[in-house]
């Protein structure tokens, strides 16, 4: 196998186009990579099958100073194409584009239907974890296809982002920080990668997040019964993300110790594998797989 070295703004599914091959057969071939949305400038990967056409991008040309060549001269540029006689083709009615910041189980809440019906809709998704700006995902029937930008959320003055922190990876970073000190676990956790992606993949940081299917809500997805548990302070349905956030952190620190470990436990139940799964839970979401559980 050849070897390719990530660069600034690559993805897995990138590198994968420019070589050729199948993004499942690249992260096949990279076992290492423990969560295939985050690679890293400067880390290595292995390609696949035959890859000798593989061309990594190359850097711009360096200037050394010398003697242009004469340049020939220049040919008149083509005619523009007149834009209405080609316009581009309008996605089908029940197909929804995904744009920046999307996730796939925020398009499944917006479209009022649930993530595992979007991906029984697109069987081509193999790692719902990874979609693209561009992409096409299809609303299964009885869903609606979400407006092109995302809703703002529809709760109380409270649920507004706040705009100290993070803000780019966590909208509500300085209610979590307070969620932190009040659960009794590490402030580090408003900003920790994995407890970002479980909710983004939950919800999208959506305080008002209904599942249609379930009495699931909020940003970390509760049920009734569990919100009770673990948040007996203030009544189901509550939007307050701070109020949303001690629960889910109560509810991470009591059930696996920390949201790197919650993370993979979701991860192993949504793609079917429980060998992501810790090693103590593989047991637990193997129970979770065989009853078609899907989440954390």
């Amino acid at each position: 196998m050849s070897k390719v070295t990530v660069q600034a703004g690559d993805s897995m599914w990138a590198i994968a186009q420019r070589a050729g091959v199948s993004l499942k057969d690249l992260i096949q071939a990279n076992p290492q990579v423990e969560n295939p949305s985050l690679i890293h400038p400067g880390e290595e990967l292995q390609l696949p099958g035959s890859t000798d056409d593989f061309e990594q991008p190359a850097p711009p040309p360096v200037d050394l100073g010398s003697t242009p060549a004469p340049e020939a001269p220049a040919e008149p540029p083509p005619a523009a194409p007149d834009p209405a006689a080609a316009p581009e083709a309008a996605p089908p009615a029940n197909v929804y584009t995904v744009r920046s910041g999307d996730t796939l189980s925020g398009i499944a809440a917006r479209a009022g239907v649930s993530l595992a019906q979007v991906l029984r809709a697109n069987p081509d998704i193999r790692n719902p974890s990874l979609i693209f700006p561009g992409q096409q995902i299809t609303i299964p029937e009885g869903g609606d296809v979400p407006q092109s930008s995302t809703p703002a959320p529809s709760g109380p003055t409270s649920a507004a982002p706040s705009p100290s922190g993070d803000a780019g990876a966590n909208p509500y970073y300085s209610q979590f920080v307070d969620a932190a000190k009040k659960a009794g676990v590490p402030e580090s956790w408003a900003s920790n990668p994995a407890l970002i992606e479980l909710v983004k993949h939950e919800s999208g940081f959506r305080p008002d997040a209904k599942n249609p299917s379930s009495s699931a809500f909020g940003m970390f997805q509760f049920l009734d019964s569990t919100w009770s548990s673990y948040l007996p302070e203030v009544p189901y349905g509550s939007k307050d993300p701070y109020w949303q956030a001690v629960g889910g952190f109560r509810y991470i620190e009591k059930r696996y110790g920390t949201p790197e470990r919650a993370w993979a436990f979701w991860q192993a139940t949504v793609h079917k594998d429980a060998s992501i799964a810790p090693p103590d839970l593989r047991s637990n979401a193997q129970y979770w797989i065989d009853h078609d559980y899907g989440g954390y």
